[in-house]
């Protein structure tokens, strides 16, 4: 300001100098220049203000920032997800499953093969061949939870299908939802009810049918209190399981709402005890399992059997094996054995017969030898085509044709049958296939010029799944 001052008092004594003409004219451009800036910088200082006036605006309108406890993340299992607040993870799956049957001889039961129907040549039952039926009780659902916990990893699974009671194929084909599963897992403890520790799932070939090929072990589900541990480089497991009497004639009970079962024949005084050890590697899968069981036959205020009222126990039980024995690529060659005194409702596929025992006619509760083996091979075309051949055998060594003092006619003494099926998997967690069942049963009871003691029937399956 000074230059400036000195410099006007300058041009007041010297008007006429040219340069001092030339000096004012460059400053008089350079106040306005920094006018024009002043401006300039007002304006944008308005504008910031208004933006920074919309930006508290917008701010203040806004949600409040989401909290932890209501967010939906990843979880810690594949396809599942986190309950908002919380470290379990929770995933639902199942699959959706149309099997459609024709009969091609004879009969095999209804929406799965059941060979104990087999009918003998001769008989009425031969006679009626040709049935056909589409249904979709197979279909399931499940519920998987994984929660990280001080003592390890506790999991939860329950899954249930709809092969329960109700509805008719006259009009809405429904049927009502049955429990499969409901267990939970932590550590080396499994407490619920799942598959009998007698039985490995995995080691079990993969067939269409529900029914499935006999000789294998029965995959009962049922209340277990269950400890693994690991041992000499395989996994030793330990159950303590429900019994259930399943001696000839013994009854058994269905389960009604809102009751509890209470068995009038038979007491089931202690569980069924099971081991079962299995080893696996790249070679494949072996498992061995043993079985304890303790029957008891209590009839007293109940119904009399074969005439008999009375009471007696005895053990019964046997031993199995059941593996994979991988071969080329993904082939691999499946097979089972199982046999014992008692075994019963443990080996897949006896029916009418082929029960654990039978009450003979002095009223002692005896044990009945029965054995089923299984042999198959899976054989993949390409990652997408494959196919499982597996034919299966179970057989009741029955020690007489009477229980009880009363005649006993056809009850099995063998069963056979072969299935062999070719799978599509075109997209992900999609099966369609196609399958062939051969069955033959043989009874007690001996044949005659009209009926023979023997019959066979056929089937053709064909399924669509698509898990989710």
């Amino acid at each position: 300001m000074t230059s400036v001052l000195t410099l006007l008092s300058g041009a007041a004594m010297a008007a006429t100098d040219p340069e001092v003409l030339r000096q004012m004219r460059e400053l008089s451009r350079k106040i306005e220049s920094l006018q024009k800036e002043v401006v300039q910088l007002k304006t944008q200082n308005t504008q910031l203000q208004s933006q920074q006036t919309a930006i508290e605006a917008k701010q203040a309108a806004a949600p409040a920032p989401l909290s932890p406890d209501t967010v939906v993340t990843k979880g810690d299992l594949p396809n599942s997800f986190k309950i908002p607040g919380t470290d379990t993870s929770v995933k639902i799956g199942g699959y959706a499953k149309l099997d459609v049957m024709k009969d091609i001889k004879g009969k095999m039961g209804g929406s799965a093969s059941v060979t104990a129907l087999v009918p003998v040549e001769g008989s009425a039952a031969s006679k009626r061949t040709g049935q056909f039926t589409a249904s979709a009780r197979q279909s399931r659902v499940n519920v998987q939870t994984q929660t990280p916990t001080g003592w390890g990893t506790f999991n939860t699974f329950v899954e249930g299908d709809f092969w329960g009671v109700g509805g008719n194929e006259a009009i809405t084909n429904s049927a009502s939802f049955r429990l499969r599963h409901a267990y939970g897992e932590l550590g080396p403890v499994l407490a619920g009810q799942t598959w009998t520790t007698f039985y490995d799932p995995l080691s079990a070939p993969e067939t269409l049918d529900f029914g499935g090929p006999v000789g294998l072990p029965q995959g009962i589900r049922q209340g277990q209190l269950r400890y693994t541990t690991q041992l000499a480089g395989g996994s030793l497991a330990l159950a303590i399981e429900n019994p259930e009497g399943d001696f000839f004639q013994s009854q058994h009970d269905a389960f009604v709402a809102g009751t509890s079962v209470d068995p009038t024949i038979h007491i089931d005084k202690w569980p069924d005890l099971i081991a079962r050890y299995t080893i696996a590697g790249s070679w494949g899968r072996l498992s061995g399992s043993a079985l304890l069981r303790y029957l008891s036959f209590d009839n007293r205020g109940g119904t009399a059997v074969n005439g008999i009222v009375g009471k007696d126990s005895t053990f019964a039980g046997g031993l199995g094996v059941m593996g994979r024995l991988n071969t080329i690529g993904k082939d691999s060659v499946i097979y089972s054995a199982s046999a014992g005194p008692g075994m019963g409702r443990y080996i897949l596929g006896l029916g009418t017969g082929g029960d654990a025992g039978y009450v003979d006619s002095s009223g002692a509760l005896k044990t009945q030898m029965t054995w089923g083996a299984a042999l198959g091979y899976q054989h993949y075309w390409t990652d997408e085509l494959r196919s499982t051949l597996v034919a299966g055998r179970n057989q009741v060594h029955n020690p007489s044709a009477t229980s009880g003092g009363s005649a006993v006619s056809g009850l099995t003494d063998y069963t056979d049958t072969l299935h062999a099926n070719i799978v599509w998997s075109p997209i992900p967690r999609a099966n369609l296939g196609l399958e062939y069942i051969y069955a033959d049963r043989k009874v007690n009871t001996p044949s005659t010029a009209t009926l023979s003691n023997k019959g066979t029937a056929s089937r053709v399956l064909f399924s669509a799944q698509y898990g989710f």
